[in-house]
Protein backbone atom coordinates (compact mmCIF):
# COMPACT_ATOMS: atom_id res chain seq x y z
CA UNK A 1 0.00 0.00 0.00
CA UNK A 2 1.10 3.18 -0.96
CA UNK A 3 1.90 5.89 1.88
CA UNK A 4 1.69 9.29 -0.06
CA UNK A 5 -1.92 10.18 0.62
CA UNK A 6 -2.05 12.88 3.37
CA UNK A 7 -1.60 11.89 6.87
CA UNK A 8 -4.10 12.26 9.84
CA UNK A 9 -2.69 14.46 12.67
CA UNK A 10 -1.88 12.22 15.26
CA UNK A 11 -0.49 12.91 18.92
CA UNK A 12 1.90 9.81 19.18
CA UNK A 13 3.09 8.81 22.76
CA UNK A 14 5.31 5.61 23.66
CA UNK A 15 4.51 3.55 27.01
CA UNK A 16 6.52 0.72 28.18
CA UNK A 17 4.44 -2.06 29.14
CA UNK A 18 6.06 -4.68 31.83
CA UNK A 19 5.44 -8.44 31.91
CA UNK A 20 1.71 -9.68 31.70
CA UNK A 21 0.59 -12.45 33.31
CA UNK A 22 -1.55 -14.47 30.55
CA UNK A 23 -4.82 -15.88 31.62
CA UNK A 24 -6.41 -18.73 30.02
CA UNK A 25 -8.30 -16.79 26.66
CA UNK A 26 -8.03 -13.18 28.04
CA UNK A 27 -4.54 -12.63 27.21
CA UNK A 28 -4.35 -9.48 25.69
CA UNK A 29 -0.93 -7.86 23.87
CA UNK A 30 0.51 -4.95 25.14
CA UNK A 31 0.31 -1.76 23.68
CA UNK A 32 3.31 -0.20 22.70
CA UNK A 33 2.04 2.71 20.64
CA UNK A 34 -1.13 5.05 21.17
CA UNK A 35 -2.40 7.69 18.33
CA UNK A 36 -5.39 9.90 19.57
CA UNK A 37 -6.85 12.59 16.85
CA UNK A 38 -6.09 15.81 17.54
CA UNK A 39 -8.12 17.03 14.87
CA UNK A 40 -11.41 18.52 15.79
CA UNK A 41 -14.19 16.00 15.36
CA UNK A 42 -16.96 17.39 17.14
CA UNK A 43 -16.86 20.43 14.85
CA UNK A 44 -20.87 21.58 14.43
CA UNK A 45 -22.29 20.89 10.54
CA UNK A 46 -22.18 23.69 8.26
CA UNK A 47 -25.37 24.98 6.70
CA UNK A 48 -26.12 21.72 5.06
CA UNK A 49 -29.94 20.83 5.51
CA UNK A 50 -29.09 17.45 5.32
CA UNK A 51 -26.57 17.16 7.60
CA UNK A 52 -28.54 15.70 11.64
CA UNK A 53 -27.53 16.33 14.99
CA UNK A 54 -25.22 13.59 16.31
CA UNK A 55 -24.51 15.46 19.63
CA UNK A 56 -26.20 12.91 22.12
CA UNK A 57 -28.14 9.56 22.05
CA UNK A 58 -31.47 11.72 22.53
CA UNK A 59 -31.16 13.48 19.37
CA UNK A 60 -29.53 10.33 17.17
CA UNK A 61 -31.38 7.47 19.07
CA UNK A 62 -30.82 4.41 16.68
CA UNK A 63 -28.40 2.15 18.07
CA UNK A 64 -25.19 1.26 15.61
CA UNK A 65 -25.28 -2.13 13.79
CA UNK A 66 -22.81 -4.43 12.01
CA UNK A 67 -24.59 -3.95 8.63
CA UNK A 68 -23.95 -0.40 9.23
CA UNK A 69 -20.30 -0.78 9.76
CA UNK A 70 -19.60 -4.06 8.07
CA UNK A 71 -21.87 -4.35 5.30
CA UNK A 72 -20.01 -6.66 3.60
CA UNK A 73 -17.32 -9.53 4.06
CA UNK A 74 -14.56 -6.69 2.90
CA UNK A 75 -14.48 -2.96 3.28
CA UNK A 76 -12.40 -0.20 1.22
CA UNK A 77 -11.51 2.79 3.17
CA UNK A 78 -9.48 4.33 0.25
CA UNK A 79 -10.59 4.27 -2.95
CA UNK A 80 -9.21 2.27 -5.80
CA UNK A 81 -6.87 0.16 -3.12
CA UNK A 82 -6.84 -2.91 -1.86
CA UNK A 83 -9.88 -3.88 0.93
CA UNK A 84 -9.24 -5.00 4.12
CA UNK A 85 -10.95 -8.45 4.56
CA UNK A 86 -13.36 -8.56 7.56
CA UNK A 87 -12.73 -11.70 9.47
CA UNK A 88 -15.59 -11.86 12.24
CA UNK A 89 -18.10 -8.46 13.54
CA UNK A 90 -19.90 -8.40 17.22
CA UNK A 91 -22.19 -6.33 18.20
CA UNK A 92 -23.10 -6.08 21.75
CA UNK A 93 -24.53 -3.64 25.39
CA UNK A 94 -21.62 -4.42 27.16
CA UNK A 95 -19.24 -1.95 26.33
CA UNK A 96 -16.77 -3.92 29.05
CA UNK A 97 -16.35 -6.32 26.49
CA UNK A 98 -13.90 -4.48 24.52
CA UNK A 99 -12.01 -2.50 26.96
CA UNK A 100 -10.45 -4.03 30.10
CA UNK A 101 -10.75 -2.45 33.71
CA UNK A 102 -10.47 1.13 34.24
CA UNK A 103 -11.00 1.71 31.04
CA UNK A 104 -14.06 -0.22 31.15
CA UNK A 105 -15.40 1.51 33.64
CA UNK A 106 -14.54 5.16 31.96
CA UNK A 107 -16.62 4.34 28.84
CA UNK A 108 -19.69 2.71 31.31
CA UNK A 109 -19.27 6.06 33.20
CA UNK A 110 -19.53 8.04 30.31
CA UNK A 111 -23.17 6.57 29.35
CA UNK A 112 -21.84 3.72 26.43
CA UNK A 113 -24.38 1.94 25.72
CA UNK A 114 -22.75 -0.32 22.73
CA UNK A 115 -20.00 -1.62 21.27
CA UNK A 116 -20.04 -2.78 17.53
CA UNK A 117 -16.45 -4.23 16.20
CA UNK A 118 -15.24 -6.20 13.70
CA UNK A 119 -11.59 -7.90 13.38
CA UNK A 120 -9.89 -7.83 9.88
CA UNK A 121 -7.08 -8.88 7.72
CA UNK A 122 -4.80 -5.86 6.34
CA UNK A 123 -4.27 -6.29 2.72
CA UNK A 124 -0.69 -7.27 2.96
CA UNK A 125 -1.80 -9.77 4.91
CA UNK A 126 0.84 -8.37 7.01
CA UNK A 127 -1.37 -7.35 9.78
CA UNK A 128 -4.84 -8.23 11.61
CA UNK A 129 -6.87 -5.01 12.56
CA UNK A 130 -9.92 -5.21 16.10
CA UNK A 131 -11.86 -1.78 14.95
CA UNK A 132 -14.91 -0.66 16.45
CA UNK A 133 -17.07 2.71 17.37
CA UNK A 134 -18.58 3.06 20.90
CA UNK A 135 -21.75 4.33 21.49
CA UNK A 136 -21.57 7.38 24.16
CA UNK A 137 -24.38 9.76 26.07
CA UNK A 138 -23.38 12.45 24.46
CA UNK A 139 -20.42 14.60 22.73
CA UNK A 140 -19.20 15.61 26.17
CA UNK A 141 -19.08 11.90 27.54
CA UNK A 142 -17.21 11.28 24.01
CA UNK A 143 -14.45 13.78 24.76
CA UNK A 144 -14.17 12.56 28.16
CA UNK A 145 -13.62 9.01 27.50
CA UNK A 146 -11.55 10.20 24.44
CA UNK A 147 -8.90 12.43 27.39
CA UNK A 148 -9.08 9.77 29.91
CA UNK A 149 -8.03 6.95 27.26
CA UNK A 150 -4.43 7.58 27.48
CA UNK A 151 -3.17 7.66 31.33
CA UNK A 152 -5.35 4.66 31.84
CA UNK A 153 -3.16 2.68 29.47
CA UNK A 154 0.08 4.41 30.28
CA UNK A 155 -0.74 3.03 33.85
CA UNK A 156 -1.21 -0.11 32.87
CA UNK A 157 -4.42 -0.41 34.26
CA UNK A 158 -6.99 -1.45 31.62
CA UNK A 159 -7.14 -1.72 27.30
CA UNK A 160 -8.87 -1.93 24.46
CA UNK A 161 -8.76 -5.79 23.73
CA UNK A 162 -8.86 -7.95 20.21
CA UNK A 163 -11.64 -9.67 18.95
CA UNK A 164 -10.17 -13.47 18.74
CA UNK A 165 -10.95 -14.38 14.88
CA UNK A 166 -10.19 -17.54 12.83
CA UNK A 167 -6.32 -16.74 11.70
CA UNK A 168 -6.19 -13.53 13.45
CA UNK A 169 -5.34 -14.83 17.34
CA UNK A 170 -1.89 -12.72 16.72
CA UNK A 171 -4.55 -9.31 18.25
CA UNK A 172 -5.50 -11.17 21.14
CA UNK A 173 -1.72 -12.06 22.22
CA UNK A 174 0.65 -9.93 20.41
CA UNK A 175 2.27 -6.20 21.12
CA UNK A 176 -0.21 -4.01 19.25
CA UNK A 177 -0.56 -0.59 18.53
CA UNK A 178 -3.74 1.79 19.52
CA UNK A 179 -5.61 4.40 17.68
CA UNK A 180 -8.71 6.69 18.66
CA UNK A 181 -10.74 9.36 17.78
CA UNK A 182 -14.66 11.12 18.18
CA UNK A 183 -17.53 12.38 16.05
CA UNK A 184 -20.36 13.50 18.06
CA UNK A 185 -21.37 10.64 20.84
CA UNK A 186 -19.05 8.25 19.45
CA UNK A 187 -15.94 7.00 20.00
CA UNK A 188 -13.97 4.86 17.10
CA UNK A 189 -11.24 2.97 18.18
CA UNK A 190 -8.99 0.19 16.47
CA UNK A 191 -6.14 -1.82 17.80
CA UNK A 192 -3.22 -3.47 15.21
CA UNK A 193 -1.44 -6.40 15.87
CA UNK A 194 1.54 -7.78 13.37
CA UNK A 195 0.19 -11.72 11.71
CA UNK A 196 3.28 -12.90 12.80
CA UNK A 197 2.95 -11.48 16.62
CA UNK A 198 6.20 -10.06 16.29
CA UNK A 199 6.92 -6.30 18.09
CA UNK A 200 6.41 -3.56 15.72
CA UNK A 201 9.63 -2.27 13.98
CA UNK A 202 10.23 1.80 14.72
CA UNK A 203 10.30 2.02 10.90
CA UNK A 204 7.48 0.48 9.95
CA UNK A 205 4.95 3.29 8.69
CA UNK A 206 1.73 0.75 8.21
CA UNK A 207 0.24 1.01 12.08
CA UNK A 208 -0.26 4.93 11.21
CA UNK A 209 -1.37 4.25 8.36
CA UNK A 210 -3.97 1.79 9.20
CA UNK A 211 -5.24 4.27 11.68
CA UNK A 212 -6.15 6.62 9.20
CA UNK A 213 -7.73 4.86 6.94
CA UNK A 214 -9.91 2.66 9.63
CA UNK A 215 -10.23 5.71 12.59
CA UNK A 216 -10.62 8.51 10.38
CA UNK A 217 -11.32 7.35 6.89
CA UNK A 218 -13.56 4.72 7.51
CA UNK A 219 -15.28 4.81 10.60
CA UNK A 220 -15.47 8.65 11.32
CA UNK A 221 -15.72 10.02 7.87
CA UNK A 222 -17.58 7.01 6.19
CA UNK A 223 -19.73 5.54 8.91
CA UNK A 224 -20.69 8.11 11.30
CA UNK A 225 -20.06 10.73 8.96
CA UNK A 226 -23.17 8.66 6.78
CA UNK A 227 -24.90 9.13 10.05
CA UNK A 228 -24.20 12.88 10.18
CA UNK A 229 -25.37 13.45 6.67
CA UNK A 230 -28.42 11.02 6.63
CA UNK A 231 -31.82 12.68 5.91
CA UNK A 232 -33.39 12.65 9.54
CA UNK A 233 -36.04 11.12 8.43
CA UNK A 234 -33.96 8.00 7.93
CA UNK A 235 -31.98 7.28 10.72
CA UNK A 236 -35.10 7.91 12.64
CA UNK A 237 -36.86 5.45 10.93
CA UNK A 238 -34.34 2.87 12.29
CA UNK A 239 -33.64 1.69 8.41
CA UNK A 240 -29.76 1.50 7.60
CA UNK A 241 -27.69 3.81 6.93
CA UNK A 242 -26.15 4.11 3.67
CA UNK A 243 -23.26 1.83 2.56
CA UNK A 244 -20.06 3.77 4.25
CA UNK A 245 -17.77 6.34 2.00
CA UNK A 246 -15.33 5.03 0.62
CA UNK A 247 -13.68 8.06 0.03
CA UNK A 248 -10.64 9.34 2.11
CA UNK A 249 -10.94 12.68 3.50
CA UNK A 250 -8.99 15.87 4.16
CA UNK A 251 -7.98 15.17 7.03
Amino acid sequence: MAHTRKAFRWTIALSVVGALVVVAACAFGSFMMFKDGTSNPNAKASASPQQRDISSQAVDPAPLTVEELFPQSSITPVANEPPYEVIKTQAVEDCKTAATDELGALLAAQGCTQIVRGTMKHPTGNYVVTAGIFNLKDEGSAQSARNGIKPIIDAQKGRFNGLAATGADAIMRASTQLGWNVMGHYLAYCVIARTDGKAFESTDGYPSQIIYDIVDTYLAKGVIGNRQNAAPTTMESGAASPAPSTQPSGG
